[in-house]
């Protein structure tokens, strides 16, 4: 689970980004 974790954090991150 630490994969898919890391993986939506980076999602969370580049949404705010192009926010």
């Amino acid at each position: 689970p630490s994969t898919p974790n890391r993986l939506r954090d980076n999602t969370t991150v580049v949404t705010f980004t192009n926010a």
